[in-house]
């Protein structure tokens, strides 16, 4: 009897396979950012040890930590444009439909 983890290891390297397979025969819509994102993943879940191999944490772990923080930057910084005055209202007239004052 397979154990549980071993039936979802399988799966999950299946599934990446075959969606690169496709992908690479059909090119049926998977980006090399989706790649990106799902083959570091594989590897973190396929090693034994993560921490304890360097190429899986350079390779995997970082990236992914960076992209992770990349967006939860960029996110965080929409979000205070868009609550705060400044770069979402950069005129200085009240009504923003009515245009600038003319000035005299």
């Amino acid at each position: 009897m397979a154990r549980l983890d071993d039936v979802i290891l399988r799966s999950a390297v299946t599934a990446v396979v075959a969606r690169v397979l496709d992908a690479l025969v059909t090119s049926s819509g998977v980006s090399t950012e989706d790649l990106r994102t799902r083959l570091p993943v594989l590897a973190l879940i396929m090693c034994p040890d993560p921490a304890a191999h360097q190429l899986v944490w350079e390779r995997c772990w970082r990236p992914l930590f960076r992209s992770i923080r990349k967006q939860k930057l960029l996110d965080e910084l929409d979000q205070q444009l868009e609550d705060g005055e400044g770069l979402s209202r950069p005129h200085l007239w009240e009504d923003a439909d009515a245009g600038p004052p003319h000035r005299a």
